[in-house]
Parts: structure tokens; sequence; C-alpha cells
């Protein structure tokens, strides 16, 4: 389950930034974001049912970028 909240949480910070923030790249940034949240989830699949530390090891490093990306996001100016 946090997992899929990482994950979707990647790929919803990318579409709320091409809604409300400004530049040509917002269409290229939502499709790397859904990459890489697919690829995350790929990596997870490939040692959860092996229950090994390495399916741990993703599921921190998925957690750590939604938590990554949420800094930079709130960092950024608006308007």
């Amino acid at each position: 389950t946090p997992g899929h909240a990482a994950w979707a949480a990647i790929v919803g910070a990318a579409y709320a930034l091409r809604r409300f923030g400004r530049g040509r790249t917002a269409a290229r940034n939502v499709a790397a974001a859904l990459a890489l949240a697919a690829a995350l989830h790929a990596l997870f699949n490939l040692f959860a049912p092996q229950a090994t530390w390495a399916a741990f090891g993703v599921m921190a490093l998925s957690v750590g970028a939604a938590w990554g990306i949420a800094v930079r996001l709130a960092g950024q100016k608006r308007g």
C-alpha cells in the first residue's frame, strides 16, 4: 500500500505541475514521472515474491523519490 501511494504521488505531482505550472516541458515531465513510477513498481514486483530486503529497499527508494519531488515542488516560485 505505501508503494502505490508513493508511485501515485510521483505521477500526481507531475500532473499538478503540468496543470498549474509553466513551461514547455510539462508533457515530457508527466511522461518521465509515469515511466519512473512504472519502473519503481516493476522493480518492487520483481523482488516482492521473495520478500527480500531488496523489495523493502525499492519501497524506501519510492517513498524517498516521492518525498524529494514534493519538497522540490514546494520550493518552486509560483506565479
